[in-house]
């Protein structure tokens, strides 16, 4: 309770298994620490059990548990089979943070800024303009604009299509939906439109993407 209650305010603390976030959550809320406006929390594992029943829900990486699971029984039926694995150590990569309360707060400076972001995470689906961000904000366009940059050292633009991208290859990863689906779910007019601003953004198209995430559990 001493140490997170003399850490410098706004900071995050990271635990490496959800099964250790309850105490921390505890304690916080002992010492009158506000989460996440005041410590955000972030788990691994992203077990539902543990990540649904915190309070506030919890924040987790998705360790990709089921391919871990498939690539090391493909290893054993290859041992079995009186095989030699090529290599000793396997590497898979997570899937990414599956975000909830516990990590979901802004700490941006600028409360024009940040009431902006709110509403771009909130319908970056839907196939907003940043027309329609401005018109839930104080000040003008152009104001907007240079504040958005200097908070966050890029364009309210940009920003709009990082959410979309990241939605996106999410759903890439973790589903079989298609790309015309994906496409829609994400704000995009069309499967050209996704296409487009993926590979500017990814550096290579959506099937392709989904095609290296599958290769590399397998």
């Amino acid at each position: 309770m001493a140490w997170l209650s003399g850490l410098e305010k706004p900071v995050g603390v990271f635990c490496f298994h959800d099964g250790l976030v309850r105490p921390l959550l505890d304690v916080c809320q002992q010492a009158d620490l506000r989460v996440p406006e005041q410590i955000a929390v972030l788990g691994a594992d992203n077990g539902q059990l543990e990540c649904l029943t915190c309070l506030p829900p919890l924040s987790s990486v998705d360790l990709a548990a089921e391919r871990i699971g498939y690539q090391a029984a493909t290893l054993i039926d290859s041992m079995l089979k009186g095989e030699t694995p090529e290599e000793t150590v396997h590497r898979v990569p997570p899937v990414g943070v599956v975000t909830r309360r516990s990590s979901d707060m802004l700490a941006i400076d600028d409360d024009v800024v940040a009431q902006a972001v709110r509403y771009l995470r909130k319908h970056f689906s839907s196939p907003i303009t940043i027309g329609n961000v401005v018109k839930h904000i104080p000040v003008s366009r152009r104001v907007f604009e240079i504040r958005f940059r200097n908070a966050l050292a890029r364009t309210p633009a940009a920003e709009l299509r990082r959410l979309r991208i990241e939605h996106a290859s999410r759903l890439l990863a973790e589903t079989d939906l298609r790309v015309s689906a994906i496409a829609r779910m994400c704000g995009f007019k069309s499967v050209d439109r996704l296409g487009g601003v993926f590979k500017r953004v990814v550096g290579t198209v959506p099937t392709d993407d989904r095609k290296q995430f599958k290769n590399s559990g397998s």
